[in-house]
């Protein structure tokens, strides 16, 4: 998952509230993103079939410039931390700013062919 933007998400249900990333066995790479969901408990919420499959989520930029501190964002996300039903989050290093996300990401370019 790379190059996304999840901000100012909503949803009706309150548990609900969260972006959600759901691996079967698989080792989730999700790199360049921006995560600014206030009203959510959670900015990412991790569950895997294994409790040993880890993510590599890094290079992201969690929340806005006021809450960019690793425990800050530690606490912004459900993995084997909250749930025993889930492998851990690697989100260091991670940006300290918008600005050095845009400056950083790399262009990616997807071609599909009929």
């Amino acid at each position: 998952v790379f190059n996304n933007t999840f901000i100012s998400n909503s949803a009706v249900e309150s548990l609900k509230r969260v972006v959600k990333i759901w691996v079967d066995n698989t080792l989730p790479e999700v790199h360049y993103n921006h995560f600014n969901n206030p009203e959510f408990t959670y900015e990412l919420y991790y569950q895997s079939t294994s409790p040993t499959a880890d993510s590599n989520m890094t290079y992201n930029f969690w929340g806005d410039a006021a809450s960019a501190s690793a425990a800050t964002i530690y606490a912004r996300i459900s993995d084997s931390h909250i749930t025993t039903f889930s492998g851990t989050v690697d989100f260091e290093p991670y940006y300290d700013s918008l600005y050095d996300l845009q400056q950083s990401t790399p262009f990616i370019s997807l071609s599909l062919e009929a």
